[in-house]
């Protein structure tokens, strides 16, 4: 039997390296498992270029591997005033600081200890805020290792019915990866705060996703030891918060381009087309 293969998440990938997969033998049979499908299936969807080079690191043929992103409905998330934003009011924000926020999941992705350092380097900058906004096991943690600081403030999980508002209220969104996660994974928040025309700030390595930002005026890339970089960029946007105007338009334009369902289940369906053809 042959079948589409579409990959959202590369597993194990590096679920071993990180501590998500405690186990060795476990590690090995997925692996075994992975290439099995690999070699069975006609076609496999990969959510972006830094996935197609790890499935070729696997000796995947290239003319398998399709890149098709993944998306979002951007009928459901738009940018929202702060004076409209009922998030706002219902925490009291107060919008006048630059706001750094993460919405998801504090998980094993999450890049831990760079994220709480530059906290704590700024934690002496009463106009620079950090919002945690959501859950996840490495939540605890982290607010023990910024327990002295008074600069981030935690908010609980939030429906998926408010992201208008969340993403709306930042300015910046920000995406700590861990190491080795980029290319077996693809952040999907970056879509929806996109579409509320906010850039955003990456933690991550060399790659293809990290060059997009820079490249499309759509954000901020810096590697795992560069976190003093990211104190010096945010001190400067402070100075002059107008710094992030030119990057509202490119944002939204690029997540409509990039990552709308409309373009991206065209691109699905022909993908399936395509295989019953041949």
């Amino acid at each position: 039997m042959h079948f589409v293969y579409n990959i959202h998440d590369i597993f194990p990938g590096s679920a071993y390296d990180i501590g998500v997969l405690k186990n060795r033998v476990l590690d090995r049979i997925f692996r075994f498992l992975q290439k099995f499908a690999y070699r069975r299936c006609k076609k496999i969807i990969a959510m972006s270029d830094d996935m197609k080079e790890k499935l070729l690191e696997e000796n995947v043929p290239e003319n398998k591997i399709v890149v098709i992103n993944s998306w979002f409905d951007s009928d459901s998330v738009k940018y929202i005033s702060n004076e409209e934003n009922t998030f706002i009011k219902e925490y009291n924000i107060d919008c006048s600081k630059l706001i750094i926020q993460f919405a998801g999941n504090v998980g094993q992705v999450f890049g831990l200890y760079e994220f709480a350092t530059l906290v704590n380097l700024l934690k002496d900058n009463k106009d620079i805020q950090f919002h945690i906004i959501g859950s996840g096991v490495k939540l605890d943690l982290l607010k023990e290792l910024t327990n002295t600081c008074n600069n981030i403030l935690f908010f609980p999980w939030q429906h998926q019915s408010r992201m208008s508002e969340i993403y709306s209220y930042c300015d910046i969104e920000i995406i700590p990866l861990h190491k080795g996660v980029i290319g077996n994974d693809v952040p999907s928040k970056i879509a929806l705060a996109m579409s509320c025309g906010k850039p955003i700030l990456n933690i991550v390595e060399r790659s293809h996703y990290f060059d997009m930002f820079e490249e499309n005026t759509i954000g901020f890339s810096f590697e795992h030891d560069e976190i003093n970089l990211i104190k010096s960029l945010l001190e400067k946007i402070l100075d002059d918060k107008n710094m992030l105007k030119k990057y509202e338009d490119y944002t939204k334009n690029f997540a409509i381009s990039y990552f709308s369902k409309s373009k991206n289940t065209d691109l699905v369906l022909k993908c399936i087309e395509d295989f019953f053809n041949n």
